[in-house]
């Protein structure tokens, strides 16, 4: 069965998506690109990605807020292990996408996929490691950074009440202001019996508390 990638574009404020065929699974897009926010009309760019290897699915998911983008890359191998994964944060300054950070779960294993799944919001950025095994194999979890004086850190890392393995928590996060939602796979509601191979999800919400 064929594999689908994603290739994903900011044109001016317009975003675009798309899907295309691979024959290997582990193939991934070897760039993202962004066009300027400033400067109509849109002038693409192509992100400098020396750390990214083959087979790390860069660009598996992104988000842009302002001047900073965050690109995940779950099965990049670094020092927490193979496919621990990894989120790229870049910020635009004097008309390029510059590197900003390579983030990583303080706590990160190998197999994790930590940059499933990235949002950011201001100076707070979200990833979801989908195939964390804290709360059983492949229960999730979704890290919490915060940016202070140029420096992205961790701050939280978050997992359900109810969790457990095979959940996946953090398969797509959404930060707004003071508001988080996670999604998780085949998560069971009330009333309802877990059904596979079926896709039910579920979505946690949080509060942020921010630093003192």
């Amino acid at each position: 069965m064929h594999q689908s990638k994603t290739v994903a574009f900011v044109l001016g404020v317009f975003f675009m998506i798309i899907t295309l065929p691979l024959v290997a699974a582990r193939q991934d897009i070897q760039s993202v690109m962004f066009s300027n926010p400033s400067a109509p009309p849109p002038v693409e760019t192509k992100l400098p990605v020396a750390e990214i290897a083959a087979g790390d699915f860069f660009g598996q998911d992104v988000a842009i807020d302002g001047h900073y983008a965050v690109v995940g890359a779950p099965f990049d191998d670094n020092e927490k292990g193979e496919d621990a994964g990894a989120a790229y944060v870049y910020n635009f300054q004097d008309d390029i996408w510059a590197p900003m950070a390579r983030l990583m779960a303080d706590d990160g294993a190998a197999g994790e996929l930590f940059g499933y799944s990235v949002a950011i919001d201001g100076e707070y950025l979200a990833v979801g490691a989908v195939w964390d095994n804290e709360d059983g194999e492949k229960a999730g979890a979704v890290y919490i950074f915060h940016r202070e004086s140029g420096h992205w850190t961790q701050q939280a890392k978050l997992t359900p009440h109810d969790a457990k393995a095979d959940k996946r928590f953090g398969i797509d996060v959404a930060l707004k202001g003071d508001r988080l939602i996670v999604g998780a796979f085949l998560t069971t509601t009330p009333g309802l019996a877990p059904v596979r191979p079926m896709f039910l999800s579920a979505a946690a919400r949080y509060g942020r508390s921010r630093p003192s």
